[in-house]
């Protein structure tokens, strides 16, 4: 098992789906003590996203076809029992498990922070891992469009850790190096990543502890 360690540099939002009343349209997602996580779905996501960078750009001629081997693929079928033209999905998992990314570089790290974030002085400390931004789109004469106006939750500038392990028997010097070239490209998180939001640096962390 690896860590990777991600350091988030400005405002992030990973949307839970969900507003709160008049305050926000939008909140990012919390743990069960309200602090501010992104789910392992979306670690594996942005990892991927960014091992396909890597093996597109052709700097790296080892990683050709290694993607959909770490992460899995969707293979288009028919169905010979359905209409020939509607087509379906076969779905092959990857190599690789993705943890929640959570504050704390271990998991017992992790449940001190959760403990923490119940008491009153880590309630305190809550109100201030997160911000309301609001904005409005304008019109041709400048003026604020009715309507248009948006608030978002978003949490601060902070660094969470989360956990990558092998499902089956893969060979860690192969996977780890891997990903130790594609993480350099993944620079962004969360929404609005084009708009400056959510920029980080992921390291990946080895099983000793030290810096890859």
């Amino acid at each position: 098992m690896a860590v990777l360690k991600i350091d988030i540099h400005s405002y992030w939002h990973a949307g839970s789906g969900r507003g709160r009343g008049a305050e926000a349209d939008a909140v990012v997602m919390k743990t069960r003590s309200g602090l501010p996580y992104l789910p392992g779905r979306t670690i594996k996501g942005l990892v991927r996203e960014s091992m396909r960078l890597a093996e597109s750009s052709g700097v790296y001629p080892g990683l050709k076809g290694r993607t959909d081997e770490l992460f899995g693929q969707r293979d288009s079928v028919v169905d010979s029992e359905h209409d020939k033209g509607a087509g379906r999905f076969n779905v092959r998992s990857g190599a690789l498990r993705f943890s929640d990314a959570r504050l704390g570089r271990t998991q017992e790290e992790h449940e001190k922070w959760e403990s923490f974030a119940s008491t009153n002085k880590g309630k305190e400390l809550e109100a201030n891992l997160f911000s309301i931004l609001s904005s409005t789109a304008m019109d041709e004469k400048g003026l604020a469009k009715n309507k248009t106006l948006r608030s978002v939750e978003v949490a601060v500038p902070l660094t969470l850790y989360a956990f990558v392990e092998p499902v089956d028997g893969t060979d860690p010097a192969e996977w780890l190096n891997d990903l130790e070239k594609a993480l350099p490209l993944l620079r962004a998180l969360g929404s609005k990543r084009t708009r400056g939001f959510g920029r980080c640096t992921v390291t990946l962390l080895r099983e000793m502890g030290v810096e890859g």
